[in-house]
């Protein structure tokens, strides 16, 4: 039952696969990896402004799922529509992103140590967070004592860009205890040649 409810708060929007999909080779866009970093860093380690802290960040670690979640969305949380929400508020979004993050994600992908955001990272199977919860007991604390210091486990869906390559959407999934995890839609832009976060849309908290 615990083992359900760790599955149930980590991707609630994701479809379930009761066996993982045959993962493809892993991008070598280096792109790709400056999104999910700079993605990563504003949802995740820019709490109580240790942003401002080279020595907190490099002190913190980012645990991530070793290949991106095939992203099923539904009516609720449907990109097109989301993008069309945000385009009535004044955001521009390109309509090619959309379709391209809908194509991308009907795959996985090997994901490799590349990211570049300052905190330490390490890359985990699904083997081995599940294994933290197959004992009797509720095992969050397991995890953080493999892994200190952590800001929870990280899972990333590809990434969708539009046909000029400045704009970016993926989704973001954080889980951290029985009842912390969160899903976001991000849109990250190039400005300057400099990748940035434009609009965070949460889709779930619990």
């Amino acid at each position: 039952m615990k083992t359900f409810l760790a599955l149930a708060i980590l991707l609630p929007v994701l479809a379930y696969h009761p066996h993982r999909p045959s993962v493809q080779q892993a991008s070598s866009d280096d792109e790709m990896y400056e999104v999910y970093s700079v993605a990563i860093q504003d949802l995740f380690l820019k709490e109580r402004d240790e942003s401002k802290n080279d020595n907190a960040l490099r002190a913190k670690l980012v645990v991530i799922s070793d290949h991106t979640i095939p992203y099923s969305s539904a009516k609720w949380n449907d990109p097109t529509q989301t993008t069309h929400k945000w385009a009535k508020n004044g955001l521009a979004v390109d309509s090619g992103i959309v379709e391209d993050f809908k194509r991308k994600c009907k795959d996985s992908v090997s994901l490799e140590m590349r990211f570049t955001f300052p905190a330490r990272q390490v890359l985990i199977s699904d083997q081995e967070f599940e294994s933290f919860f197959k004992a009797e007991r509720w095992s969050w604390s397991g995890f953080y004592e493999r892994y200190p210091n952590s800001v929870g486990y990280i899972s990333l869906s590809r990434v969708g860009f539009n046909s000029e390559g400045g704009q970016a959407l993926l989704y973001v999934a954080r889980s951290c205890d029985s009842l912390c995890g969160s899903g976001y839609y991000v849109l990250v832009a190039k400005d300057r040649g400099a990748w940035s976060v434009k609009y965070k849309d949460m889709l779930w908290i619990s």
